[in-house]
Order: C-alpha cells, then structure tokens, then sequence
C-alpha cells in the first residue's frame, strides 16, 4: 500500500476552484485534451450542501505494459462536503477489483483568490506479481497528474 499526500497553492477561492472541477467543459479540457485520457464522462447530482460526483475515466496506455492495458479504466464515486470544502472518493475497476484508490482532497482558503488543495491518496493494488509496480506507477501517475492540474487551474481561472 502506498499513501500520496500532496498539496498545491492555487491563483482561486476554494468555490472558484470546486466551481472549476464540477464544470464539465473544464473536466474535459484537464483530463482529455491535457492529460490526454481516452474517455472521462462526469456526473454530478447537485444536493445543496453535498454534491455526489460519478466519474468514468481511462487513463492513457503510455508505458502501461500489454497485459495492463485493458484494465485502465475505472469509476471514480466522490462526495463533496460543500460545506466543509471536503471531497472524498474511491475508484472502482471492474476488471481489476482488488485495485483499491481512495482518498480525500481539502480546499482551503489562504489568502484572497488563493486556495490551498491538500489530499491524501490510498492505493492498494493485490495482483500477484505486479502489485508494488502497479501501485508505484499509479503513484507517479497521479503525483503527475495532480501537478499538471494544479497548473491547468491557474491558467484557466487566470
């Protein structure tokens, strides 16, 4: 099991930035024309203080070895404590359903129209002679993708 925390100073208030991620045009601008997945589908059900979020995400096969590739794909289900500026997820991957992320992600205000993200990530990946290289490489994957969002941010909310 591996345990990313990461943080990252953002050029926005905590609603601007949760305003950016609930939008779907700028999902598909981060996750498709940026960090280059081959599908994200989001959906968000908007119920005042909560907002519960179903995402449908393949990241790209680069450097993912043949007999991984077709088992890329998964299903992020999060909540967002509005309230709290709180989101919490997992993924579920039905092809590999003993690859287990999870993980929360706290947006905080630190000054005026800056914010400041922290999350912590769990990856637990049980398959039998590639689960420290699955999980090492989803780490990287998502230490990467976490700070080429935080740049995409700035340069859309600026």
């Amino acid at each position: 099991m591996i345990r990313l925390d990461l943080c990252h100073d953002m050029a926005c208030d905590a609603e601007t930035y949760w305003s950016c991620v609930l939008d779907d045009i700028y999902g598909r601008a981060l996750f498709v024309e940026t960090l280059k997945f081959t599908r994200y589908d989001a959906t968000n059900r908007d119920l005042v203080r909560h907002v519960t979020r179903l995402v449908h995400a393949e990241p790209p096969p680069d450097g993912v070895p043949a007999i991984l590739r077709s088992k890329l794909a998964y299903v992020e289900e999060g909540d967002l404590d509005r309230t709290r500026s709180l989101y919490t997820f997992h993924t579920v991957n039905k092809q590999v359903p003993t690859m287990q992320v999870r993980g929360c992600m706290h947006v905080q205000q630190i000054g005026p129209k800056r914010c400041r993200r922290t999350t912590e990530i769990h990856i637990d990946v049980k398959l039998l002679g590639l689960g420290g290289f699955v999980e090492d490489r989803l780490a990287r994957d998502l230490r990467r993708s976490y700070d080429v969002s935080a740049e995409f941010t700035d340069r859309w909310v600026g």
